[in-house]
């Protein structure tokens, strides 16, 4: 039988954030770093990005050289990372590695994602992208080979019916775009799934990373989403679609086995 990693639920990793228009100059990410004791008690650890930046042929100078990132987290009890605050380059992304509900974990998202960008973006550098991912993983505990049509859905349109004679190595990655009428913006979604049949140590196991990027038509001011009822709006709605494409991935057995 297939387990979801996680027990009641089989995500590992939920990942938010967004894309700006520009990439953050060196004083914008010092900016940030400046800020760490807004959410030092969450996040106390501060790691350093360096970016090296090369050409091939005439190098004329950049009018954005790369400024680097800046990485906070907070580490479990067992070295692996809990939760992440990233900005680097034109993003800012908040993973979480302690997963439990939407509902319990997006507050503490929202606000890292908010307090790093009200001090990392000018109002002239917008929004271009959001973004939200789930990594879940699935073990199998039973008898080898297994039957993937236990775990995966292979009479829908997306995955090869002939995943089930594959074996257990290999990987199915794809992604298209779609509009998304439920969203109040303008704008569409890349929809990207990428699922690998792997063996973790001795344990075969399923990961999915399922991710959708709403590219705005227009670029927005941070302040228009963050700052308002719309981003929780935004994101839920992604969260749903997330759902709903992860959903039409499983077997109806492995669905309901986590509550979808």
């Amino acid at each position: 039988m297939f387990e979801p990693k996680s027990g009641a639920h089989s995500i590992v990793e939920a990942v938010v954030g967004f894309a700006v228009q520009r990439p953050f100059s060196h004083a914008e990410i010092e900016s940030v770093v400046a800020s760490h004791p807004k959410w030092r008690e969450q996040l106390p650890r501060l790691g350093r990005m360096s970016v090296v930046e090369f050409t091939v042929g005439p190098s004329p100078q950049s009018a954005h050289p790369p400024a680097g990132g800046v990485i906070f987290d907070r580490i479990k009890p067992d070295g692996n990372i809990a939760w992440r605050l990233n900005v680097n380059e034109r993003n800012i992304l908040v993973n979480c590695l302690e997963y439990s509900r939407w509902h319990e974990i997006w507050p503490r998202m929202h606000s890292l994602l908010n307090a790093s960008a009200e001090v990392a973006i000018k109002p002239s550098n917008r929004i271009v992208n959001l973004t939200l991912q789930f990594i879940d993983i699935f073990e199998w505990n039973g008898v080898q080979p297994y039957d993937i049509r236990q775990l995966l859905n292979l009479d829908g349109r997306i995955l090869p019916a002939d995943l089930a004679g594959r074996g257990s190595l290999w990987h199915v990655h794809q992604g298209w775009f779609e509009r998304l009428t439920s969203l109040s913006l303008q704008g569409r979604a890349l929809k990207r799934i990428h699922i690998d049949a792997v063996t973790m140590g001795k344990t075969p196991a399923v990961k999915f990373d399922t991710t959708i990027r709403f590219d705005l038509a227009e670029p927005i001011v941070h302040s228009d989403i963050l700052g308002t009822d719309m981003g929780a709006n935004l994101y839920e709605t992604l969260h749903q679609e997330s759902k709903r494409l992860f959903r039409s991935l499983l077997s109806s057995e492995a669905a309901k086995r986590i509550g979808l």
